[in-house]
């Protein structure tokens, strides 16, 4: 009788750790995909950073080529980007549907009004340089005031990635200590 009890108490343990294994199991692959989604968005939050810069680059870029050369190619490229095309805003669009924190956000919106506020300057270049005057078109994109404004734009980016990384670094740690505690229980 001894026996048959300690065998039904053995096989009760066993049960109840299989269970308990299952369960951990199941909060470990859960932190896992977290984790995973975490590195995800971290990733394309940083990628969304890099277009945001080239996009910007790809405007002066252009609008240089312009005043350089008054090749209309590149003209027509730099107002395809402006209203077709629209990197630069659908970034932030999509920002905004990955649901970033609203220091993160401002940091590409502010980039994004210095970028706008540069464009102007662009344009007034490229007209000046459709007029013929490409020595004002090309002070006025290559001078020192554009310069500055050109590392004011990357300024709010590298603020963005580096707040990005800041917070995906702390979400990574937190989610990485739940699972040491789950794992040591």
């Amino acid at each position: 009788m001894k026996l048959s009890k300690l065998l039904k108490f053995i096989g009760c343990f066993c049960v109840l750790a299989s269970i308990l294994i299952i369960m951990n199991l199941y909060k470990l692959k859960q932190d896992t995909i977290q984790t995973r989604k975490a590195h995800s968005k971290e990733l394309e939050l940083f990628q969304l950073g890099i277009q945001f810069e080239e996009a910007s680059d790809y405007l002066t870029d252009q609008s240089r080529a312009f005043a350089q050369f008054g090749e209309q190619k590149h003209y027509n490229n730099y107002w395809k980007e402006i209203n077709e095309k629209q990197a630069r805003q659908k970034i932030i669009l999509r920002l905004e549907d990955l649901d970033v924190s609203p220091d993160e956000l401002s940091l590409l919106e502010k980039a994004l009004k210095a970028s706008d506020s540069l464009s102007k300057l662009e344009e007034v270049a490229m007209n000046a340089a459709k007029q013929g005057d490409f020595k004002t078109a090309r002070k006025l994109l290559f001078d020192e005031n554009y310069v500055h404004n050109k590392n004011i734009i990357k300024g709010h980016v590298r603020d963005f990635q580096t707040l990005v990384n800041n917070d995906a670094t702390a979400l990574t740690n937190t989610l990485f200590n739940i699972i040491e505690e789950r794992s040591f229980r």
